[in-house]
């Protein structure tokens, strides 16, 4: 597991969900990675690996919890924020 972040530093995600058709890709995930850690995500193919980053990235909309990098929100958590 990746070592925790202090809140404003590094990358928060916070109790993160994404479906795809039906499907969980992520269910309920919550990590912090330190400024300057590095990270690598491993597990069986279909299991949120490429989900994850491109949710951090904005790349994605998710369906719940949060993202945050340093004290910005991400991606679709940022559009609801702003709004």
């Amino acid at each position: 597991m990746a070592s925790s972040a202090a809140a404003g530093d590094g990358i928060r995600i916070s109790r993160l969900a994404k479906s795809f058709a039906g499907a969980r890709a992520i269910d309920d995930v919550s990590i912090g990675v330190a400024p300057g850690a590095v990270m690598a995500l491993l597990g069986p193919s279909g299991r949120g690996q490429t989900t994850l980053p491109r949710g951090i990235a904005g790349l994605i909309s998710t369906d719940g919890g949060s993202i945050r990098v340093g004290a910005r929100p991400v991606g679709a958590t940022a559009a609801r924020v702003h709004r």
